[in-house]
């Protein structure tokens, strides 16, 4: 049985308070002890890193406490003490760093045969991915730098070879019109591959993670709502409200930003020139879906887990749970930055006692997280 948190550890509990930025927040890291479940990762305001603990044992607010002090709190699974280390000596936290770190522990094994085969078929399909991308960035490039009536045959519909032979003609063309040299173009056309694999095109033909994401919170938005009209218990339907409202303040953000990012491709000329001079803002613009969509992943496997007669328990786990929207996305979705703001406001009102912690079902819920591990991969 897992060890509950001490109660010297109380000197870290602090106030639920809405973070300035996505960095302030802190990135999910995807944990197996019961406890560490929700828990986040960010750098501390001196040196070193923090994490931050929701809702522990059933109190108002967070523990923030320094990462190297994870033993001191909790006893963690074998998979998390190698988790933990490997975060620990990482450099940069963001969404995508902490996924790839996760992969590369969960292929050990630890968490289970199956999340260690979820982490090695993720990584295979993100190479996939990648290269689909870049053939479609390619062939957008073709379309948009040819002229009418140039070739007979769509670039879509060409063999391999022409489409090759018709890639290196308009990436001649492009640099020479932007005053680049054709080497230019390619890393640029390489590098925005990278940044375009999570968010894909319009009409999501590559299956894009990002337009995944969005559309399995869109199905549990659906369910959630159909679910909660039943709710006839007080503590089900604020529950039930509050998840409600924080996913469609999510896809009200989402939405419109991934129609934003999958537009940039309609002009690649553009979008290398823009490359050329700010991959930095681009690189910022690409990484908005990955700080927004953090932390649902364990969300919707928490719900798609329960089944219908542990809906009432998801929802109360997932209620103290629920991301919480920072100031800076506030200037992403002006319209809605009051919305954020009283979700906030009732988010922290939320406190449930998740007793099974201190229970025998301490054991089954490791069990039921290393199959969440698996949807955060």
């Amino acid at each position: 049985m897992l060890d509950h948190p001490q109660p010297s550890i109380a000197r870290y509990a602090v106030e639920d308070s809405r973070p300035a930025t996505f960095l302030e927040r802190g990135v999910t890291v995807p944990f197996t002890t019961p406890f560490l479940l929700g828990a986040r990762v960010r750098p501390a305001q001196r040196s070193g890193l923090e994490l931050v603990v929701p809702n522990p044992a059933g109190v108002r607010g967070s523990y923030v406490f320094p990462f190297g002090a994870l033993c001191e709190v909790c006893t963690p699974t074998l998979h998390d003490r190698l988790l933990g280390r490997a975060v620990e000596g990482t450099a940069t936290i963001t969404p995508e760093a902490i996924t790839r770190i996760a992969r590369e522990v969960a292929r050990e094994g630890l968490a289970g045969r199956e999340a260690a085969e979820a982490a090695g078929a993720a990584e295979e399909a993100d190479k996939g991915q990648a290269l689909l991308t870049h053939y479609k960035l390619l062939l957008h490039l073709i379309e948009q730098s040819e002229r009418p009536g140039e070739q007979a045959v769509p670039a879509a519909r060409d063999s391999p070879a022409h489409v090759e032979q018709r890639a290196r003609r308009a990436i001649a063309r492009v640099a020479a019109e932007l005053s680049l040299t054709t080497e230019t173009v390619v890393t640029a056309l390489e590098e925005i591959a990278g940044l375009c694999t999570g968010i894909g095109f319009r009409g999501d033909p590559t299956r894009a993670r990002y337009q995944r994401q969005i559309a399995e919170l869109e199905v549990m938005a659906a369910e959630i709502a159909s679910w909660a009209e039943a709710a006839a218990d007080t503590e089900e339907a604020k529950a039930s409200s509050l998840v409600l409202r924080c996913t469609e303040l999510t896809l009200k953000c989402g939405r419109p930003l991934m129609g934003q990012l999958t537009a940039l491709p309609d002009d690649m000329r553009g979008l290398v020139s823009r490359w050329s001079r700010e991959p930095q803002a681009l690189r910022d613009l690409a990484a908005r879906p990955g700080w927004l969509l953090d932390g649902w992943a364990a969300l919707i496997g928490i719900w798609r887990a329960a089944g219908e007669a542990g809906r009432m328990a998801a929802l109360r786990e997932m209620a103290v749970l629920v991301p919480v929207m920072p100031r800076e996305v506030d200037s992403w979705a002006e319209e809605e930055a009051e919305r954020f703001e009283a979700a906030h406001r009732v988010r922290r009102r939320f406190v449930f006692p998740l007793e099974e912690w201190r229970t025998g079902r301490a054991l089954e819920l490791v069990a039921r997280n290393e199959k969440l591990l698996r949807q955060m991969l």
